[in-house]
């Protein structure tokens, strides 16, 4: 499970659909690699370097 603020998805002059379309491209990129933050590493894909707003990302695997 996902949760994320719009802050994530949404830039200026971006259509949020494609926001949320890199959201799950980065979710899927990262979901098997074996790094100890996955979430921080799906929040470096995705947030500019100088980003507009706020950003927060929870993620839940259940196995």
């Amino acid at each position: 499970m996902i949760l994320y603020t719009d802050g994530l998805v949404e830039q200026r002059g971006q259509d949020l659909q494609d926001g949320v379309n890199a959201l799950r491209e980065a979710c899927e990129r990262h979901a098997h690699r074996n790094v100890q933050h996955p979430t921080d590493a799906v929040m470096a894909d995705l947030i500019p370097s100088e980003p507009e707003g706020d950003a927060c990302l929870v993620a839940m695997r259940v196995t």
